[in-house]
């Protein structure tokens, strides 16, 4: 073989090899666009993915902050109304204590009114006993025509008894008698000079 042909088959073989890298380089090219638009498609859709998700917790972070001013304005509200309710409840206790000293007040007074009417009780039954015993004592010493007789008019019959128990006279003298404290049913006896009032009484 002569040393032209060496030539063309060494130029030869290097044209083939170039061809030869070249088509592998343009298929490792190929394939490393076609990579690279799968990875754009890829990363596109996860854009989309991701701006939806993002969508999605914006809108969710909306509603939440929606419902903790709504959960705020509750909240305000029931303060609002628990602070009423305790001035209510403070007014009401006041009111029950006013109350309930009132009735405090009122029962002792009642004590006290009771335990007056019980001595006035005591009081007149004595007066009483002690009348009939003048009744009795007046009726065996006095005589018939004279007994019920005024000891002041001498006309009359006796029908006003003092706070002491005597039946002095009859009741037109006893308003003739000089008042004290401007009450006009408020002498003294005529008999013994003792304040208190008088009243009428009845003879059976």
């Amino acid at each position: 073989m002569s040393s032209f042909s060496a030539q063309v088959l060494g130029c030869t073989d290097f044209w083939l090899t170039a061809l030869l890298l070249i088509f592998c380089v343009s298929r490792q090219l190929k394939q490393e666009q076609d990579k690279n638009s799968e990875l754009r498609r890829a990363l596109a859709i996860e854009r989309e993915a991701t701006a939806s998700r993002e969508e999605a917790l914006r809108k969710k972070l909306r509603e939440a902050r929606g419902d903790l001013e709504f959960t705020e304005s509750l909240r305000k509200c029931a303060n609002y109304r628990v602070k009423k309710f305790r001035s209510q409840l403070a007014a009401s206790r006041a009111h029950c204590d006013r109350v309930n000293a009132g009735v405090k007040n009122a029962i002792r007074e009642l004590h006290k009114r009771r335990a007056t009417i019980e001595e006035a009780k005591t009081k007149i039954s004595l007066l009483s006993a002690e009348l009939l015993e003048n009744l009795d004592k007046r009726s065996e010493s006095d005589s018939v025509s004279h007994q019920h007789e005024c000891t002041l008019c001498m006309n009359s019959d006796v029908d006003a008894l003092f706070a002491c128990g005597h039946v002095a006279c009859c009741m037109t003298c006893a308003f003739k008698l000089p008042a004290d404290n401007a009450d006009e049913f408020t002498t003294r006896c005529p008999f013994c000079r003792e304040k208190g009032q008088f009243k009428k009484v009845y003879f059976a």
